[in-house]
C-alpha cells in the first residue's frame, strides 16, 4: 500500500487584523530598527496586514553620508535586525497571530543603492525570498529539501551609515517592507496529490511552492509549479489548494465563458463582474452575476471571477481581458446557468 506524503496547509489571518495592533506594533519597529523615541520614524500597515516602517528623520536626511558597509556585512546586518525583530514581535502579538519573517540568509540579495539629496542617503538594499516548511521533517529538523518557495511574498530591508548610533555600531535600517503571510496558529495536514503530465504519467519535474494572493486568501497550501514561457503555471496539489480560470467559448457571434475550477472540495459558488470597456461609464459595470457560466455579447470587457468554496471556505480569483468581435455595439450578460452546490 503506497503512503500518502503529508504537507501544511496553512491558515493565514484575515483582512486588516493587524490594523488593531498598531499602537503596539510602532515602537517594537522603531526600536528594532534603532530609532529614538521622539525621532521621525513611521510605520504602515494596509489592508494585506504588509508592514512598512521608515525612519523619516533619515530618509529625508539633508546630509551625505557615505554608506561604508560591504554586500556580505549589510547581509549580515539584516539577518541579526529581522531576528531580533521576529522575537520582539512574537512579544507583543497574540498566540493567535504570527508574521512570517524570514532570518534565513539563504534566499537573499543585496544591491548598493545611491544617494538623492533630501530623499535617502547612500544606502543598501537587502532583499530576502522567502521559503516556508512544506512538512513536520523541515521545521523540526531545518531540512531545506522539504522547503518551498512563497511566490509573491518579500522582505527588504535598507541599511545606512549613521555613525555610532542605531542598531549597532555604524549603521542603521533606514526602512524594512514586510510583504509576508500573518499566520492564525492553525496547520492543517493534508496529503499530496500526484501531478499527471500531458501523457497521464507522474510527473517528477514540477516543484512545490505557496503563492501569496490577495487579501481575501484565507488558506495558503502549496502547489505545483509548471514553467510555461516567460510565467510558471500554478496547479493546486492538495484539497486546500484553490485556482481559478476562465474558458472562453464561441457561440453564435457572442461568447460563452466558463468558470474553470481547480483544487478543493468541489463544491463552489462563482461570482462573476464584468467590465464592459466598449459601453458608455453610465453602462459600463454590470451586477454581480452568479453561475458557473455567463454569455457575452460583442464587445471589449475586463472580467474579473471569484470562487468560494463553500465546504472549505476557500476562495480564488482570477481575470481577463475577453474580446467578442464583429461588432461595436455594448455587450449584455446574462445568467446561463445556475451557481454550483
Amino acid at each position: 500500500m503506497q503512503v500518502k506524503t503529508q504537507v501544511k496547509a496553512y491558515q493565514l489571518a484575515t483582512t486588516g487584523a493587524l490594523n488593531e495592533f498598531h499602537k503596539v506594533l510602532t515602537p517594537v519597529f522603531q526600536a528594532a530598527m534603532g530609532v529614538a523615541p521622539g525621532d521621525g520614524f513611521r510605520l504602515t500597515i494596509d489592508s494585506n496586514n504588509h508592514c512598512h516602517a521608515i525612519s523619516t528623520q533619515l530618509l529625508f536626511s539633508e546630509q551625505s553620508i557615505p554608506c561604508l558597509m560591504t554586500s556580505d556585512q549589510a547581509k549580515d546586518v539584516a539577518v541579526k535586525f529581522l531576528a531580533s525583530l521576529d522575537t520582539q514581535l512574537r512579544r507583543v502579538l497574540p498566540p493567535r497571530l504570527t508574521l512570517f519573517i524570514p532570518t534565513s540568509p539563504r534566499s537573499m540579495t543585496s544591491a548598493k543603492m545611491p544617494a538623492t539629496l533630501g530623499v535617502m542617503p547612500e544606502h543598501w538594499l537587502v532583499k530576502f525570498g522567502i521559503d516556508i516548511p512544506i512538512s513536520e521533517r523541515s521545521q523540526q529538523l531545518g531540512d531545506a529539501s522539504h522547503l518551498a518557495p512563497l511566490l509573491g511574498a518579500y522582505v527588504d530591508v535598507r541599511l545606512c551609515s549613521v555613525g555610532d548610533i542605531g542598531i549597532g555600531k555604524g549603521c542603521s535600517v533606514l526602512s524594512v517592507s514586510l510583504q509576508v503571510p500573518v499566520f492564525t496558529g492553525a496547520i492543517m495536514p493534508c496529503e499530496l496529490l500526484a501531478f499527471k503530465d500531458t501523457s497521464g504519467e507522474v510527473s517528477q519535474k514540477s516543484i512545490l511552492v505557496y503563492a501569496l494572493d490577495d487579501a481575501h486568501q484565507t488558506v495558503l497550501a502549496p502547489n505545483y509549479a509548471i514553467p510555461d514561457e516567460d510565467e510558471l503555471v500554478l496547479i493546486p496539489a492538495t484539497r486546500f489548494s484553490l485556482a481559478a480560470g476562465i474558458d472562453v467559448m464561441p457561440a453564435d457571434g457572442q461568447a460563452r465563458l466558463d468558470a474553470a475550477v481547480f483544487g478543493g472540495s468541489g463544491s463552489f459558488r462563482c461570482e462573476w463582474n464584468i467590465l464592459n470597456l466598449s459601453a458608455n461609464t453610465d453602462a459600463s459595470v454590470s451586477g454581480d452575476v452568479l453561475g458557473n457560466s455567463v454569455r457575452l455579447g460583442p464587445g471589449y470587457f475586463h472580467v474579473l471571477l471569484s470562487v468560494v468554496d463553500t465546504v472549505l471556505e476557500l476562495t480564488a480569483h482570477t481575470g481577463q481581458i475577453v474580446i467578442v468581435p464583429f461588432a461595436s455595439e455594448s455587450g449584455t450578460v446574462r445568467n446561463t446557468s445556475p451557481a454550483l452546490v
